[in-house]
């Protein structure tokens, strides 16, 4: 199988040498190339021919979407940057992941292990992988994206179009994503959706009582106890004895 081609494009002498050697940490990649503009870049990617660019937002001279903007065929890209808020529209041009500054080499290797079964055609460009217990999941919210801990998500609500997201400690997020986009993509091994309209973090369930027709639960550090319905209140002792 063929190294993957990869070209930093970021305007920090320090943070391409950071992803370097990370990289050097992970078989099947070549770095073929450096570039800290946008200007450098838009030379540098048609004399390498590089098969994926880990892209900066943040450049001199014009940002990352102008750059993709003045190739005629960019090349396959993950942005790598400190600033969540460009995230949706970072999907919007098609990129294969998002990754947050500092770069996590863990969660580095994994989008480009995604990157390089995409590249391949293993999975279709247009459907989200399922998500890992370690991995964020990206909320759009009010036009934004910002990322969330899957493992701090307590639990999810259906709300027509939208969902609400309650997190530890208590703040909830209005997020555009439907119940069912979370309930295809969220780990099943922590996660169960319980009725129609609620998905529940079973690991995050500190006590449950039942009754008859509702039952009252605490997840996470809430301080006060969720009521859920019969059918919710049902299927989730059903889950709780396996």
């Amino acid at each position: 199988m063929k190294n993957l081609r990869i070209l930093l494009v970021d305007d920090e002498r320090l943070v391409r040498q950071h992803i370097r050697h990370a990289l050097a940490q992970i078989e099947g990649i070549e770095v073929v190339g450096e570039a800290g503009s946008k200007d450098e870049a838009v030379r540098e990617i048609p004399r390498l021919q590089p098969d994926l660019l880990l892209l900066d937002i943040h450049m001199p001279g014009g940002d990352g979407f102008d750059l993709l903007e003045a190739l005629p065929e960019p090349p396959a890209v993950i942005f790598v940057t400190s600033y969540d808020q460009h995230a949706v529209r970072a999907f919007e041009v098609n990129a294969l992941d998002f990754v947050m500054k500092p770069t996590d080499p863990a969660r580095l290797r994994a989008a480009l292990d995604r990157a390089r079964r995409r590249l391949r055609g293993d999975a279709p460009e247009t459907t989200p992988g399922v998500l890992g217990v370690t991995d964020s999941a990206l909320v759009e919210i009010g036009g934004s994206g910002h990322f969330i801990a899957v493992n701090r998500i307590l639990a999810i609500e259906a709300a027509g179009n939208y969902s609400h997201v309650t997190v530890l400690g208590g703040k909830r997020h209005v997020a555009r994503q439907q119940l069912k986009e979370w309930a295809r993509r969220l780990p099943t091994e922590v996660f169960a959706q319980v009725d129609r309209g609620l998905i529940l973090n079973l690991t995050q369930i500190k006590s449950a009582e039942f009754a008859a027709r509702e039952a009252r639960v605490v997840l996470g550090d809430l301080a006060e106890a969720m009521s859920l319905g019969a059918v919710a209140g049902g299927r989730l002792k059903e889950l709780l004895r396996r």
